[in-house]
């Protein structure tokens, strides 16, 4: 079985897609790794200057479709549940979907870069 590895961004959105609805930039967190071992999706954010980093945990029966989990990495339980599409292509992919925390729903875009090993 083939795995995938990745590096990238995550954007969350509650706005427009360019600016939130204050005017200010979206909240946007680098991703240290991302593996995807056949219907299992693990993707490690790095923490920013508003956010700490964690871990997103996804599956999927069909392969295009994947829901599942984003923990803090100071928390023992899951702090959002979330689900997206999956578009792949020779360069890289994308997760465009749904994140739900607390009473807020963002819409999501994971911008996926392929890479042969992480540094």
């Amino acid at each position: 079985m083939e795995i995938d590895r990745f590096i990238g961004k995550v954007y969350w959105l509650s706005g427009n897609i360019f600016r939130e609805n204050d005017g200010s930039e979206p909240l946007i967190a680098s991703i240290k790794r991302g593996i995807l071992n056949g219907k299992e999706f693990k993707i490690e954010t790095e923490s920013t200057n508003d956010e700490e980093g964690g871990l997103l945990k996804l599956s999927s029966q069909d392969g295009n479709s994947f829901t599942g989990t984003f923990t803090y990495n100071t928390s023992n339980s899951p702090d959002a549940r979330i689900s997206f599409k999956y578009y792949t292509n020779a360069m890289g992919a994308i997760l465009i979907g749904e994140w739900i925390q607390d009473t807020y729903v963002y819409t999501t875009i994971i911008e996926l870069e392929r890479v042969s090993e992480f540094t």
